[in-house]
């Protein structure tokens, strides 16, 4: 759930487009994603390529993409186990120095907590799946799954006095392929089991012009490719209500959104 890590070259790009658009009638094969291609609402694209150990775990990505000058930029992170209690992080990024961040793996095989600032604490339900980051003074994160291990709900309670955003989510039916385990993130806890259909968020944040807190809301609607296997190869994710601010907090930053906008973003598997 957490984790911020995602995103080819023109000939896989043709393999992507094919498939079909409705749920697949076949049971996703368990293989590791290679590379994904993130293309937001303003067209710009950056493409994230995964590696692995001979256990399958995740041990560098590389994210290649353009800097806000337009030149090509690369954000390599990469994973160090430590026996079966740690996870050491370290992360290159082209416009800053290299950061380290170190995780405590609980016996359930997930992270417990980060121990490096800012710290943070992790609990998952007896399924595996993340239900609570407590961030301390700058706030947490709660999830509520189902008894099909979907979150259906995420609420943010953020460090404002008064603050918060709550995400209702439905799901479809076909099987979520791109998985924890599919990235060589298991650690992270059990991921959704299906597929996202529709996402609505509503809540209220400190409007800077105000200097105040002002409501917001805000709803998308999902759509797949899928490959023989049952793979998702291509995810649709498109707005499709709003109301007050349009600027939406997310994994990298802030995005401003408009009705009608699009994210894509397109699955290589192994």
């Amino acid at each position: 759930m957490k984790g911020e890590l995602i995103f080819i070259s023109i000939i896989t790009l043709l393999f992507l487009i094919n498939g079909c658009t409705t749920d697949p009638q076949v049971t996703p094969t368990a293989t590791s994603v290679n590379s994904v291609i993130f293309t937001n609402v303003d067209n710009e694209s950056d493409t994230t390529y995964f590696m692995y150990d001979a256990s399958a775990r995740l041990i560098k990505t590389v994210k290649h993409y353009k800097d806000y000058l337009g030149a090509q930029a690369l954000d390599v992170i990469a994973y160090e186990y430590k026996g079966s209690d740690s996870i050491i992080i370290y992360g290159d990024h082209i416009s800053d120095s290299t950061r380290i961040e170190v995780y405590a793996v609980g016996t359930n095989g997930y992270i417990s907590k980060r121990i490096t600032t800012p710290t943070q604490q992790y609990s998952y339900n007896t399924s595996g799946h993340l239900v609570l980051t407590d961030q301390g003074t700058d706030g947490n994160i709660s999830w509520i799954v189902n008894g099909d291990g979907n979150a259906t709900r995420r609420i943010l309670v953020p460090f404002y006095p008064g603050a918060s955003d709550t995400t209702t989510y439905t799901f479809l039916t076909s099987t979520n392929s791109a998985n924890n385990t599919a990235t060589g993130q298991s650690f992270f806890g059990k991921s959704n089991t299906n597929l996202v259909n529709t996402e609505s968020m509503s809540g209220l944040y400190f409007d800077l012009l105000i200097l105040g807190l002002a409501s917001h809301s805000i709803s998308f609607s999902y759509s797949y490719e899928f490959d023989s296997e049952g793979r998702v190869t291509k995810q649709t994710k498109t707005v499709t209500a709003r109301n007050g601010s349009n600027l939406v907090n997310v994994s990298n930053g802030s995005t401003n959104y408009e009705i009608g906008d699009k994210e894509i973003t397109r699955y290589i598997y192994n």
